[in-house]
């Protein structure tokens, strides 16, 4: 699984969907866990999810 995954299909589903629903109740609950990929997350991987994010902001730029 790579960084920042769950950032960038987030943004292109939105960003491909025809529309979408805004729902206000908590549907899901974060669960840290101590070996989870971002506490060992090095040079490379951060510079992928610097990547995701600024895929995102351009993707941003279209939907303006």
């Amino acid at each position: 699984m790579d960084l920042a995954e769950d950032l960038s299909f987030t943004a292109e589903y939105v960003l491909k969907a025809n529309s979408f629903m805004y729902y206000s109740s908590t549907l899901y609950f974060k669960i840290p866990r101590s070996d989870s990929i971002i506490h060992s997350a090095g040079f490379t991987m951060r510079s992928k999810e610097q990547e995701v994010r600024d895929r995102i902001d351009e993707m941003g730029k279209v939907i303006k």
